[in-house]
């Protein structure tokens, strides 16, 4: 590796020569970095060398290799508070990736803070959050940042316009650099009275620049909120505010565990704007299955009990194919928002081994449906030369897996390995994606899976936000040291309330949350208060996440099948209940929408209720035919305690009240008799309607003959006048009828 000199330009005007330095590394180095808005005007630069004014004085450092320069750094020393500002750091295109940058960021901003000739405090640069542009290269910069020692002051940092042409720029955080701080190595946390006055002076060292009196307005507003945000930080009696790590720090390894997750497959898929029926697989008819699948067939013989479903199988399991050694790749950074405040961090890990196993299941009455589960576990050997590898997952490894179905408590974002922004919907398994060759772009986990299963587009999956994942506390390890945290079940249970880290971790796995170490004792309690317990293992089911732990040796794991990667046990269930989930979903959709019908009908115009008789009987026979539909299908296909054995009973019942399905399907039998109740008034009031039209033709018959003998009369030398007069009297007397007609049914609607 070839040395490094440096040369400082700052401490006075600079010389002919040292201009030309500058010169030459503004236009090969300095401008073909920066653009736009993130770049000052060089002249601004050059004027602040060696005098700028009492606040802010600019030093440039170029790093040379031999006569050549080949990277450089250009800061800001702001006197009153003793901090230095790097503004920028650049290296040449042509010297990229071989250390320079992290030579010149130690030995070289040593050197410039040396010729500063005061102590410096506190050194900070901004960098260009990812996601606020999607910017991969800001990922990259944050990386390298990181390794560097880099860490984040975690404010919502703007900064002001570095000129009139230019606007705030909020797409920046503030980082602090620990290792050139004076004295404070390693610097984990910076006075609130240290870090306003930073903000203040950078400030007032750049308001000269502004003369535009709506952006100094803004100007004071933006300081003004910031502060705030720092006192906000600092609430404690110590007044400091803790700087974050940028890369993720995950104090455990999990080498056996199982995280399992379920998709829904819709048969109706749009092709060219067309719904068309798609066979779930091409391998399989779209009729029952009559050939169940030798790995869940006893499982589920064994476990159910079809007598309360009227002597039915409610659906088949099937194991599909387990892929061995697969490649997922893990997001590059993500971040989220913990109590108002927006946390970022980059991943060290770019991608895990792993081996996935599918399976699916269909509902064997009913309306049909089909779920997809996808199993995944490390990989504890090397594929491609078969030896045992150092395959684990870490705690934030399984929150990831629980945020990217919709189980995280907080707002969520990441940015996939091929750069992509996901928000956190679930439908593209937020940022996991699956590597099969080499120097191949990866495919999302959902891609893979419609190729794997079925080859249709994605539209078809829908992922569910629910599922399992299976720990085993013999295969959890310290990170650093290697010691397995717990020998043995009673350990864990004697203390699995107490407010401790591993405790609060499993509080995050459970929640889907990575602030998990804010957890507090009470917290702690509610979360890990187990649903179903068992000697050796308990079961802990929120938000549609069920997380089961337990102590067992591996050679005596006989649940956990090398197939399917998971527990039948915990499969099947968990199968039932997300059935049992569907068919709420489904029944409550078409009750909401009839009693929505129900209230607008009530808002139609009066002429048209008038002589809507026959309306009344066909919305009431409509109605009547949904509801006998509707009950018989929650009476007969929502699947009760089925389950012969009481663990298995216990899972049901229990996950059912926790869930709320107990309550859902309550309430859905009391909308339906609502239903009812709508289509009976519809009935009465068309058999009113009925009885009032005979009655009205029996009226306008008695008029006729009254009318004709008037008219006999008439023709007998009775005045016309008086003929008239009895004509529009009979006219009146019909509308005033039918009038009443109406008023009588609206005030029964009523």
């Amino acid at each position: 590796m070839d040395k490094l000199s440096y040369k400082i330009i700052g401490s006075c005007r600079p010389t002919p020569n040292e201009l030309q330095a500058l010169m030459y590394f503004r236009d090969n180095l300095y401008d073909k970095a920066f653009f736009g808005d993130e770049k000052e005007d060089f002249g601004q630069i050059l004027d602040r060398i060696g005098q700028g004014n009492r606040n802010i004085r600019t030093y440039v450092c170029l790093a040379y290799v031999g006569e050549k320069v080949v990277g450089g750094v250009i800061a800001d020393w702001f006197s009153p508070c003793a901090s230095l500002l790097m503004s920028y750091l650049v290296v040449a295109e042509d010297c990229r990736s071989n250390g320079i940058g992290a030579r010149i960021l130690k030995d070289g901003m040593k050197t410039l803070c040396s010729e500063i000739g005061e102590t410096v405090e506190y050194v900070f640069f901004e960098s260009e959050n990812p996601f606020c542009g999607n910017d991969d290269q800001a990922v990259s910069r944050l990386r390298f940042y990181a390794r560097n020692g880099a860490k984040r002051i975690p404010i919502q940092y703007v900064q002001p316009p570095l000129s009139n042409g230019q606007d705030f720029a909020r797409n920046l955080d503030l980082y602090c650099l620990p290792a050139l701080s004076e004295g404070r190595d390693p610097l984990t946390e910076i006075p609130a009275d240290k870090l306003k006055e930073y903000l203040k002076v950078f400030y007032d060292a750049l308001a000269g620049r502004i003369t535009d009196e709506e952006k100094i307005r803004q100007r004071k507003d933006e300081l003004s909120r910031m502060e705030q945000t720092v006192d906000d930080l600092a609430s404690d009696e110590r007044k400091m505010v803790f700087l974050e790590n940028i890369f993720e720090n995950p104090n455990y390894k999990i080498d056996t565990c199982t995280v399992a997750r379920h998709f829904l497959f819709d048969t109706i898929a749009k092709e060219g704007g067309k719904k068309v029926k798609v066979p779930f697989d091409k391998k399989e008819s779209s009729e029952e299955c009559a050939d169940p699948c030798p790995v869940f067939y006893s499982y589920e013989t064994d476990l159910m009990d079809y007598r309360h479903q009227g002597g039915k199988i409610p659906f088949r399991t099937h194991y599909y194919k387990l892929f061995k050694g697969v490649k997922l790749l893990l997001p590059k950074a993500y971040r989220y928002e913990s109590e108002g405040l927006s946390v970022l961090r980059i991943l060290e890990r770019k991608d895990l081994d792993v081996d996935i196993s599918l399976s699916w299941s269909k509902s064997l009455y009913g309306e049909p449906k089909y779920l997809i589960h996808l199993s995944i576990s490390p990989c504890r050997k090397d594929r491609l030369s078969g030896k045992d590898q150092d395959a684990f997952f870490t705690e934030l490894d399984l929150i990831r897996f629980t945020t990217a179905f919709g189980c995280n408590q907080e707002r969520y974002q990441c940015i996939s390995a091929d750069g992509v922004l996901v928000n956190g919907d679930g439908d593209s398994w937020d940022g996991f994606s699956i590597l099969e060759k080499k120097g191949q772009p990866g495919k999302s986990v959902m891609e893979w899976l419609v190729e794997k299963m079925y080859g249709i587009s994605k539209e078809s999956l829908t992922a569910l936000g629910c599922g399992i994942t299976e720990l085993n506390l013999y295969g959890l390890y310290k990170k650093e040291g290697g010691t397995r945290v717990f020998d043995d079940f009673d350990a864990f249970h004697r203390q699995m309330h107490k407010k401790e880290l591993w405790n609060k971790t499993f509080c995050g796995i459970i929640l889907g949350i990575y602030d998990y170490e804010r957890m507090t004792t009470a917290e702690i309690y509610d979360t890990m208060r187990s649903n179903v317990e068992r000697p050796q293992s308990f079961m802990v089911f929120l938000r549609g996440h069920l997380l089961k732990i337990k102590c067992v040796l591996p050679s005596n794991d006989n649940e956990r099948l090398e197939s399917i990667l998971i527990s039948p046990y915990l499969l099947i269930p968990s199968c039932a209940l997300v059935y049992n989930e569907l068919l709420l979903d489904d029944c409550n959709s078409k009750v909401e929408q009839l009693l929505n019908e129900e209230k607008d009908d009530g808002q139609k115009r009066l002429l048209w209720k008038i002589f809507s008789d026959r309306k009344y009987y066909e919305r009431s026979r409509e109605l009547l035919t949904e509801y006998n539909k509707s009950k018989r299908s929650l009476e007969d296909n929502y699947l009760q305690s089925f389950f012969q054995y009481e663990g298995e009973k216990e899972i049901m019942s229990k996950l059912s009240l926790q869930r709320g399905y107990t309550d859902r399907l309550r309430l859905l039998f009391e909308k339906l008799e609502a239903i009812r109740g709508y289509s009976d008034k519809h009935m009465q009031d068309y058999n009113s309607g009925a009885e009032m039209n005979l009655n009205m033709i029996l009226l306008v018959l008695a008029i006729l003959q009254v009318v004709t003998a008037v008219i006999a009369t008439a023709m007998a030398g009775i005045s016309w006048s008086w003929v008239l007069m009895v004509l529009v009297s009979a006219l009146l007397f019909i509308f005033f009828l039918a009038l009443g007609r109406f008023l009588l049914k609206n005030r029964r609607e009523k």
